[in-house]
């Protein structure tokens, strides 16, 4: 599948060090290698920073790098975009997520995992759905979930979380009863998490996140807009046959 475009490139500073990157492809496709540059300011040289595949990438800063007129450009296929840093969080909120940051890395247990984070909207999956036939024409897919239809998603997302508690329950799906895993657990502000994203764990252990998190909300004191700092989650366990188009991907930092 070759890239007609790439659109929709951000560029968010999320801790003092650590820079989201996310961007979309036309056609769609989690599974598009991509090379990710980073230049000090508009009209300078760009320099090699990371790669992968997918859609999304987390820049970390080396300690003397300067956040303020940084640019990025991304590489899918031949195709580019660029996208420059915006509008910042005061310092001290940009410290504040940053040590929740490392009480995930150097304070208790943590689980590293790659997450896939939902978007909205669907059409036919261009592998196993014959429009012309008007149904799915292969048994397993590696596109889409099995239902046929593709559901984007931007990621992988490095996440590293820590667990607060865990439960099980027997729920009934139809005629047939089985039973519910869920655990607790909190993260910081790397990405903002919504109901249904897809976790992977680096054990390969699939979950999709059960509800709406609950989420540490906070306020800049130069003029008042929100800033996420921390997150609480709710993850169902899954099938490890659920969702065979996304796997746990080694990140390029852990945040």
């Amino acid at each position: 599948m070759r890239c007609s475009s790439v659109h929709n490139f951000v560029a968010v500073v999320k801790t003092l060090t650590l820079v989201q990157l996310s961007w979309e492809t036309n056609p769609y496709s989690i599974n598009m290698p991509y090379t990710m540059y980073r230049a000090n300011a508009q009209g300078e040289e760009f320099e090699l920073v990371g790669n992968g595949i997918g859609t999304a990438f987390i820049d970390e800063l080396p300690p003397a790098q300067k956040r303020e007129g940084l640019v990025y450009r991304v590489r899918v296929d031949g195709k580019e975009a660029v996208a420059q840093i915006g509008a910042q969080a005061d310092a001290w909120l940009l410290a504040v997520a940053g040590e929740y940051m490392w009480q995930l890395n150097h304070i208790g247990a943590s689980t590293m995992a790659s997450i896939y984070c939902l978007k909205h909207g669907e059409g036919n999956c261009p592998e196993c759905f014959s429009d012309e036939l008007g149904k799915r024409i292969k048994a397993n897919c590696s596109t889409c979930d099995g239902s046929g239809k593709t559901t984007s998603f931007t990621g992988p997302i490095p996440l590293r979380y820590s667990v607060l508690g865990s439960d099980r329950m027997q729920a009934n799906m139809g005629d047939i009863e089985s039973e519910v895993e869920t655990i607790s657990a909190w993260t910081g502000n790397i990405p903002m998490i919504n109901i249904g994203d897809i976790v992977i764990t680096n054990d390969l252990v699939k979950y999709k996140v059960q509800s709406i998190p609950k989420r540490s909300i906070m306020h800049s004191v130069m003029d008042g807009h929100e800033f996420l700092a921390k997150q609480w989650i709710t993850l169902r366990k899954l099938n490890d046959d659920e969702y065979p188009m996304l796997s746990y991907v080694g990140n390029n930092v852990e945040p």
